[in-house]
């Protein structure tokens, strides 16, 4: 059961996704303790994070460090379904070493900033106490937000579903398109910019509204270890309970299949096509050639023959 392939692509993908997430994490930390956040910076650092991963990790394990697109490329019969388990494995646990260890390197300065801000917070909560989603936000949002996804306050279930399975489908659908070897080509050198540009430019465009959540292996275990330090529930508490598993684990699931079989529909089912009508047009021409070849010969053997 645990031959050296699977050690090696378990420690490939545990290695390549806590690359990832410690990069957005820390990212994310940076800018929500100097409490000037920019979110085009924190896009850009899940960009290179994926980059910094695939260099690592594509040769043991073809760096998927995301569990919605080991999925994804199992429906599609582009990865046995033997390997899935294993995979997430390695993908869940790099996740939350990600997280604990953005936490041990940021502990004192949350600390710091917990402890100053810890006046406004307690007034927050007794001015607005009249629902508990009111009154949970002040406390994990803001530090939470380094380990997991939060939806905004005009956010429902039905929305943030919708908004993981586009960008996340999105996400799939350039992934598959970037390694066809029928579509482009890539050289190996240009799939991590491709795709290290991809999930920059889709994390800025669907940040907004739960923050890009796109990875299950970061956003699982990173809330579930903010549960186990020191928030309690809260962070499983946004949309009713719902948001943790609908939007940060069902939802890019879903999308990951949808963009996969986008793809194939689309694009991938046609290019077989194209494929097909180019080799009948090289075996056309080849015999027209052969044709054109023959009528030749026997001209030139006639006006030989005329000749003598």
């Amino acid at each position: 059961m645990f031959t050296k392939s699977v050690i090696r692509e378990t420690l490939s993908e545990l290695i390549g996704t806590f690359l990832l997430a410690l990069m957005v994490n820390c990212a994310i930390a940076t800018y929500v303790l100097s409490g000037h956040v920019d979110a085009n910076a924190i896009s850009f650092a899940a960009g290179i994070g994926l980059l910094m991963s695939i260099c690592a990790c594509a040769k043991n394990s073809g760096s998927h460090v995301n569990p919605a697109v080991t999925l994804a490329l199992a429906t599609v019969n582009k990865f046995p379904w033997s390997k899935v388990p294993h995979y997430m494995v390695g993908q869940y646990a790099g996740g939350f070493l990600a997280a604990l260890v953005a936490y041990i390197n940021y502990n004192n300065t949350i600390v710091a900033h917990q402890a100053q801000n810890s006046k406004v917070i307690n007034q927050t909560i007794q001015i607005d106490n009249s629902t508990s989603r009111s009154g949970l936000i002040p406390e994990p949002k803001p530090y939470g937000a380094i380990f997991a996804t939060y939806p905004q306050d005009s956010v429902n279930v039905l929305n943030a579903l919708i908004d993981q399975i586009i960008c996340t489908g999105i996400l799939l659908f350039i992934i598959v398109a970037a390694v066809d070897k029928r579509n482009l080509n890539l050289p190996p050198f240009a799939i991590p910019i491709v795709l290290g540009f991809s999930l920059t430019g889709i994390c800025i465009a669907f940040g907004f509204n739960c923050g890009a959540a796109l990875n299950p292996g970061r956003d699982l275990p990173g809330r579930f270890f903010s549960v186990m330090s020191g928030w309690g529930y809260k962070p499983l508490a946004p949309l009713d309970g719902f948001y943790w598993w609908i939007g940060g684990w069902l939802g890019p699931h879903l999308g990951g299949i949808v963009g996969v079989w986008t793809y194939y529909f689309f694009v991938e089912a046609h290019l077989a096509e194209e494929e097909e009508t180019i080799e009948g047009n090289i075996q056309t021409d080849d015999q027209m050639l052969k044709l054109k070849s023959n009528d030749e010969m026997q001209r030139y053997g006639t006006e030989a023959h005329s000749k003598a």
